[in-house]
This record gives C-alpha cells, sequence and structure tokens, in this order.
C-alpha cells in the first residue's frame, strides 16, 4: 500500500481520480437537465402543434453505431410548410434551431438585434441594408444580397413579430434566409418556460418570414426553382 502511495503515483492518478469524481458528480445535474429539456419539448409542441420525432440513429446504414442518436425534435407543417425545430450541438454550444421550408431561391439575408455579433461579421455577397426605419435600424441588423430584403422588414406583422421576439422576449438569436429554407438559431438548450415561449414566437416570424421573402423574390423575378 505504501508502494502505491507514493508521490510519483499520487501525481500520476489524482488526475484521473479528479475526473472520475467530476464526472460522478456531474451525472445528477445531467439527467436533471435532460428530464427539464424533456418536459419543455413537450410543452412545446403543444403550444405549436409540431409533433415530437423520437431520437433517431446518427448513423442508421452502420449497424454497431446504431446505439448513436440525435436529440428527438418537432417537426409537423404549419401555414402549408414543413418545420422542424432541433436542439444541434456546435462550436462547444448547444444550439436551438427553427427551420421552415422555402420554395425556390429567392433573397439571402441574416436579421439580428445590434450588438449581437454572432452571424454578423462580414461575409460575401451581403451587405448592410436599411429599411428606411430610422428606430429600427438603429435596433437591428439586416445584411443581404439585395436592397429588396428591406421590404420584408416594413410589412407591419414582421415588424410587430420582430418586436414580440426580441424585446419582449429577450432573443439573441440570428434569422437567415437562404436556398430551400428560413432559419432562426439561438444559443442554449430548450430548459425553461420562458425559452418555450421565445421559441414559439420566433417559430411565428419564422413563418411570416419565409411568406414575405417568397412574395419578395416572385414580385422582383429573383424567385427560382
Amino acid at each position: 500500500m505504501q508502494e502505491l502511495l507514493t508521490p510519483e503515483n499520487i501525481r500520476q492518478w489524482l488526475p484521473v481520480a479528479i475526473g472520475v469524481a467530476v464526472g460522478l458528480v456531474s451525472i445528477p445535474f445531467v439527467l436533471r437537465n435532460q428530464r427539464r429539456t424533456k418536459r419543455m419539448r413537450a410543452l412545446l409542441s403543444q403550444k405549436t402543434s409540431l409533433t415530437i420525432v423520437a431520437k433517431e440513429p446518427l448513423f442508421p446504414g452502420v449497424r454497431f453505431l446504431r446505439f448513436l442518436t440525435g436529440e428527438p425534435y418537432l417537426s409537423g407543417f404549419l401555414s402549408g410548410r414543413q418545420v422542424h425545430i432541433r436542439q444541434t450541438y456546435s462550436d462547444r454550444k448547444n444550439w436551438t434551431e427553427i427551420d421552415a421550408a422555402l420554395e425556390g431561391r429567392g433573397l439571402s439575408l441574416r436579421f439580428s438585434a445590434r450588438g449581437f455579433l454572432s452571424g454578423l461579421a462580414l461575409f460575401s455577397k451581403k451587405k448592410s441594408v436599411g429599411t428606411g426605419d430610422a428606430r429600427f435600424d438603429a435596433k437591428y441588423a439586416l445584411r443581404a444580397d439585395s436592397p429588396l430584403a428591406a421590404a420584408i422588414f416594413t410589412l407591419p406583422e414582421i415588424c410587430d413579430a420582430v418586436e414580440e421576439v426580441w424585446e419582449k422576449h429577450g432573443a439573441k438569436g440570428t434569422l437567415e434566409v437562404k436556398p430551400g429554407l428560413v432559419r432562426y438559431r439561438e444559443a442554449g438548450a430548450l430548459r425553461s418556460e420562458k425559452a418555450v415561449l421565445r421559441i414559439a414566437a420566433a417559430l411565428n416570424l419564422v413563418l411570416l418570414v419565409a411568406t414575405a421573402a417568397e412574395a419578395v423574390a416572385e414580385a422582383s423575378g429573383r424567385r427560382g426553382a
């Protein structure tokens, strides 16, 4: 026993012991967060009428990896569009994403509150676009491949929905329109009723923007297959 407790052995095994201890202590927190996320996902399903889709294999074609599954997600048709709400993980962060199908290619844009830098750095073919409403433009940043995108955010119902998401619910996410979909994305998992209400409001905005984006693209002749 004394040979095992030499300073050299202690230095070698102490990090392993600490790692195991931390892992054991964190298990209850992980399980609690999983249960909370499950409850909030069910609540969001009730508020949006979307169906919860059970876990699916990440590699369905590889038999010995079928135990690796993704998170359950919400799916369904709203306003005639396929909609998904998912929890994803990238850049060492959990993300909540809302995707709504969009016909054709149309416009390409990103929208967020000013001061929120995620996704709003300079990127190709997208330039800063103003709506002409000084108050609105002072609070929100719109970057697009065409000034026509400004027309979307001059519609009263969309301005109201934007205020609902960012002002009332304190969103810190990014809205993006790109070929085939409209996406709202924010950091964090779905673990509180406050987050559920925010995502439900963001879903309403996503659907409104999808309809407006298609209308603007069609009127301008930009909408293609």
